[in-house]
């Protein structure tokens, strides 16, 4: 319609413009000509000249533009109005409907996972939700910013304009809070999961690589002192991370363990909130029994697991102690080869003098100093 509407305006206004061009040539052409053309005034029973009727003509036609012009203007203004409305209302319909696609997406999968796998399958569907929402965000934001500046320029009707602003903002909202409830649940069953595997990986690897009778010492034993000393003290510093990392790893698997059952069974006791597209009592149910499962699985692997590391650390200390006790006997051995015996065999013979005798003395005082 506005199309329309701007080509007729646009054919009347050229019309209007080569009606003037003509009745200029035509006064020129009359104003030099040597025949004299009168016609009867249409305001007065008298004539008048022929170019001057022309001109009341043109100057007539040109008030009538000019009234013409604004009329169109404001013609213009209202279709432009009426259509910028439509198409909001046509953008706002689309808009909610692509929101209803998202909440059917978020509903169409309300069990977040029995395990590490459908985790990982429910956290891929809710990126690719994210990723579908994306252009919907771009659109409720084209909506709300048209609207505003529709409002700006002064709409005739702000209310239904605002109403389609409105109504896209609170479905929005609305979507945005389901999708962070919804997130919640993925992200807790998908890092329980994948928490717990890592952690009973560790507590298998410690049990596989704990083994009550070894000895550390025996092992090493074809290594010189220095380097079964070097071995001994890493293997001492690892072995303590180890426990460490068995501690972190139980206290988040309980953590994330908590998160999951609050997020999946909301009530008032554990401080959750009712979120969108939960479980039913049944598969609730069926979670909880799970995790708890799991958990205890992890909290026995890891009850073993501290036994063993026990053991094996107090292996490391006695194995660690006797390095000591070698490498201090070692050090006495070598000082009394090259200190002690080069004193007693040096000294061997009696004092001639006073002053020797003396300076033995001091000598012997200095070498027991030495040797304790």
């Amino acid at each position: 319609m506005l199309s329309s509407f701007q080509e007729q305006l646009k054919a009347i206004d050229t019309l209007s413009l080569r009606t003037f061009c003509k009745g200029e040539e035509l006064i020129d052409l009359l104003r030099h000509s040597d025949v004299e053309l009168r016609v009867r005034n249409p305001s007065t029973p008298e004539t008048i000249d022929a170019h001057h009727h022309i001109q009341n003509l043109l100057e007539f036609l040109h008030s009538q533009r000019s009234s013409f012009l604004e009329f169109a203007e404001t013609r213009r203004r209202k279709l432009e109005h009426r259509l910028a409305l439509k198409q909001l209302e046509a953008d706002t319909k689309q808009a909610i409907g692509c929101i209803r696609n998202g909440e059917n997406m978020l509903l169409s999968n309300i069990i977040p996972g029995y395990s590490l796998a459908e985790a990982k399958d429910s956290l891929v569907e809710y990126e690719q939700f994210k990723t579908a929402m994306e252009k919907t965000s771009q659109r409720v934001a084209s909506i709300r910013s048209r609207a505003d500046e529709l409002v700006k320029e002064d709409h005739p009707k702000p209310e239904q304009v605002m109403k389609c602003s409105d109504l896209v903002y609170t479905r929005w909202q609305q979507l945005m809070r389901k999708a962070k409830e919804k997130q919640q649940v993925v992200m807790a069953s998908y890092n329980f999961f994948k928490t717990s595997e890592q952690v009973s990986s560790l507590l298998q690897k410690v049990l596989k690589d704990y083994k009550i009778g070894d000895d550390p010492c025996s092992q090493y034993a074809e290594l010189e002192l220095r380097d079964r000393c070097s071995v001994i003290a890493s293997l001492l510093e690892n072995h303590a991370r180890e426990r460490e990392d068995i501690a972190k790893g139980h206290e988040a698997v309980y953590g994330f363990a908590d998160a999951f059952l609050k997020n999946v069974s909301p009530t008032a006791e554990n401080g959750g909130t009712v979120t969108a597209g939960t479980p039913n009592d049944a598969n609730k149910e069926k979670m909880e029994q799970q995790v708890k499962e799991i958990s205890e699985l992890i909290r026995g692997q890891k009850k073993f697991a501290l036994d063993l590391w026990g053991v094996k650390n107090t292996v490391l200390g006695q194995c660690k102690e006797f390095l000591d006790f070698e490498t201090n006997a070692k050090q006495a051995l070598e000082w009394i080869h090259d200190q002690g015996e080069f004193y007693l065999s040096s000294n061997a013979t009696i004092p001639e003098s006073e002053d020797e005798a003396k300076q033995r003395y001091e000598e012997h005082l200095k070498f027991t100093e030495m040797s304790e």
